[in-house]
């Protein structure tokens, strides 16, 4: 630093440009490094043996919380595909988004759904169902954000 005479004679010691903007560097990277501890990202794919018209996809275990990004569906025949946020006795009253109709790639039918903004959060007791107009789910993809819940913000959007 400086050093900086002020009138009266005391010797001062004031930090320059650099060493102010360092500070801040510092600061700033253990905010994001603290911020981004204790988050996961995680993704899994669920044969489902018998393959059925309506499936329920468990959520997050007890003491964890998970921000849903993108759940990929592939089905037997073409179909439209509905998912809602539910309990375990499966519900159709809280739908997550916009019933979606599954495209044919590779004589596969898929059908994808994707969020942002916390709009598929799950907490621990709440799962998803998946539900088709026709045919049967064969297996269910999900990545999401996983973070413990009393740090559930850290996944917040």
């Amino acid at each position: 630093m400086p050093a900086v005479t002020i009138q009266g004679g005391m010797k001062v010691e004031i930090p320059n440009r650099d060493e102010i903007r360092q500070d801040f560097r510092d600061i700033w990277t253990a905010q994001e490094r603290e911020q981004a501890r204790g988050v996961k990202w995680m993704d899994f794919a669920i044969p489902i043996q018998p393959a059925a018209a309506a499936v329920l996809v468990q959520g997050p275990e007890e003491g964890y919380s998970w921000s849903a990004k993108v759940l990929g569906v592939t089905l037997s025949a073409a179909a439209t595909v509905a998912v809602y946020k539910a309990t375990s006795t499966g519900q159709t009253t809280r739908p997550l988004a916009q019933p979606v109709a599954s495209v044919a790639v590779n004589s596969v039918n898929i059908a994808v759904f994707n969020w942002s903004s916390n709009q598929g959060f799950l907490q621990h007791g709440q799962d998803l169902y998946v539900q088709t107009s026709t045919g049967n789910v064969v297996t269910v993809y999900l990545a999401a954000e996983e973070a413990v819940a009393e740090q559930a913000y850290k996944i917040f959007d």
